[in-house]
């Protein structure tokens, strides 16, 4: 380098002692998380994917186990694992509840359907079919198929904080926002069989 401080071309450059790391100071790479779990909704779907592989959605039993009770199920769950408070989503119309997680707060992907209510951007949980909601061609619920499972979720739909609320919102055309004792057995006997 000359007084100016450009490199001189015509001149050889110094030549550099080669670094030689000693323990001390030698850095180990973190490995990264795959894409697919970087983010909290996305470790939330995998969660679920294991629910589906080992049977969950056989649990339902209408009038029941059914999805009030199984949204209730896994709204503690997500709220205890992930420390993300869930809201359950009523629609009457469809006589269904699932879950919703804010997008701020499980994170933003372009893998699963958003949508916005009261200007917040939301993901849709299925509790009974255990999964993050994602776009469906020829999608089916009970017996009833629609052209899209984005045709199933838009509908008219009240938000719960919590059971409590969704049993105040709910009124007589739910079962209620709660886990019975024969539900605990059942979830015990599926804990068991993973």
């Amino acid at each position: 380098m000359n007084a100016t401080g450009f490199i001189d071309p015509t001149k050889s450059p110094e030549p550099v002692a080669p670094h030689n790391p000693t323990p001390e100071n030698t850095i180990t790479p973190t490995p990264a998380l795959p894409d697919e779990l970087s983010l909290p909704i996305d470790n939330i779907s995998n969660d679920l994917n294991n629910f589906y592989k080992n049977g969950w959605q056989g649990l339902y039993q209408s009038d029941e186990f059914d999805c009030s009770r199984m949204t209730t199920y896994m709204w503690d769950y997500i709220r205890s694992k992930y420390k993300i408070a869930p809201e359950i989503v009523l629609a009457p119309d469809r006589k269904h509840a699932w879950l919703a997680l804010k997008v701020i707060d499980a994170g933003d992907s372009e893998r699963y359907i958003q949508w916005t209510i009261k200007g917040v951007k939301y993901n849709y949980i299925e509790a009974t079919v255990p999964q993050v909601v994602k776009y469906e061609k020829d999608f089916t619920m009970g017996s009833v198929k629609y052209e899209s499972s984005s045709d199933f979720y838009t509908t008219e739909i009240y938000v719960a904080d919590d059971p409590v609320d969704a049993n105040i919102i709910a009124g007589s055309w739910f079962n209620e926002f709660r886990l019975t004792k024969s539900d605990i057995d059942k979830l015990n006997l599926y804990k068991l069989g993973k």
